[in-house]
């Protein structure tokens, strides 16, 4: 196969590098792209080495088979702590108690309406100093 074309359901020519159409699990069609199709495939000069479109194509079956999601599901960050605690079981009152107070801490943040795809490491580490040092809250 020669570099320089997509890989669909039939091949197609388009501007440089390789791609493949997958169905995620919404069954909407997302596309993948490479500048090899396979792994023993040579890398063009001058582009930084990545994995081939079949160890791409392999790794995204994988993580669907497994239920992994790779764009965060679309939730929110108290989305997220709320499905964390929901799963907590086995946990004291007292316990129970403090995790509703986290989320209505967290109910009036700005910071925890933000997609948990979207948000970086940075962000997160801000909002915390912001909560310690500006709200004087944790520890």
């Amino acid at each position: 196969m020669a570099i320089g074309f997509y890989e669909k359901a039939s091949i197609s020519a388009r501007m440089g590098g390789i791609g493949s159409a997958i169905s995620n699990e919404d069954g909407k069609e997302q596309n993948v792209y490479g500048w090899r199709l396979d792994k023993n495939d040579p890398m063009p000069k001058g582009k930084k080495r990545e994995p081939s479109l079949r160890e791409k194509e392999k790794q995204i079956e994988a993580d669907l088979f497994d239920h992994i999601v790779t764009n965060g599901g679309k939730l929110t960050v108290l989305e997220l702590v709320e499905k964390y605690v929901y799963l907590k079981t086995g946990v004291r009152h007292n316990t129970v108690a403090g995790y509703k107070t986290v989320i209505n801490i967290l109910k009036k943040e700005p910071f925890c309406s933000q997609r948990i795809d979207k948000v970086r490491l940075s962000d997160a580490k801000a909002w915390f100093i912001k909560l310690q040092k500006v709200d004087g809250r944790g520890g």
